[in-house]
């Protein structure tokens, strides 16, 4: 049903093969491996994360920008998601965390963004993150059948959030990395996501709308403290060769 939520261009563009990042079975598998992240299929953690790899797995709106080194170890990845906007109703593209491997390199994040921008070009939908403000409708105060926002006022802030939604899946657990205002600012539930035939739509991410009074804030707040948004001082030369991965 998840899909049934978006044109057949979309989804064309996003099954295309030269769409940027990769659905490799394997990839997405050992996703956590090389970063020895919690989603590594051998976990310190039992099941308790590493559960939700089948979230990645078997739902085909999941990909993945990833760049590897000349042995094929990933370096650098971050996993993406086609959704919907629980406002609009319209497609997103939600890009998780940067990981790397052996730290932040400037030129890794160099891969990734180049890769972000190539999708968003290639899908014609945009690609946004947890720093991220999603523009406002032409018409704000209005929502499509089935769409919503939440508004929350506390602790000085003024948030319009909209929900960043995987409407149905064929997994029933999927995994949702935290977002900065998730406690302070109700703004999502993160961890390991539960689907149920009773809930099947899962909260992905959710994000600030343009309208909201303190967009701006969200949004300086948030920069330079993740690999999305941390601009490098001068040029820099990391050593390493590393390859951009662009396949499926």
């Amino acid at each position: 049903r998840h899909l049934d939520m978006f044109s057949e261009e979309v989804l064309e563009r996003w099954y295309a093969e030269d769409c940027p990042g990769t659905s490799q079975t394997k990839t997405l598998f050992m996703v956590g491996e090389d970063a020895g992240s919690c989603l590594r299929v051998i976990s310190s953690e039992g099941s308790r994360y590493n559960k939700a790899l089948m979230g990645y797995v078997l739902q085909s709106h999941v990909r993945v920008l990833v760049v590897t080194d000349n042995v094929g170890r990933v370096m650098a990845r971050s996993v993406i998601r086609l959704l919907l906007r629980s406002d609009t109703r319209e497609p997103v593209i939600f890009a998780d965390p940067m990981f790397f491997t052996l730290g932040f390199s400037y030129e890794l994040q160099a891969e990734l963004l180049y890769q972000a921008r190539a999708l968003q070009e290639h899908m014609g939908v945009p690609v946004v993150h947890a720093c991220s403000v999603l523009a406002a409708p032409p018409e704000p105060g209005s929502c499509p059948e089935g769409g919503y926002v939440r508004r929350v006022t506390e602790l000085d802030y003024d948030v319009v959030w909209v929900e960043l939604l995987e409407c149905d899946g064929v997994a029933p657990y999927t995994y949702s990395e935290e977002l900065p205002y998730d406690e302070l600012l109700q703004q999502h539930t993160a961890g390991v996501l539960t689907r149920t035939a009773e809930q099947p739509q899962l909260v992905i991410a959710v994000l600030p709308r343009s309208d909201s009074p303190s967009a701006d804030r969200y949004a300086r707040e948030r920069q330079g403290l993740t690999g999305w948004t941390i601009v490098p001082e001068k040029p820099r030369d990391d050593a390493g060769g590393t390859r951009t991965n662009n396949h499926r």
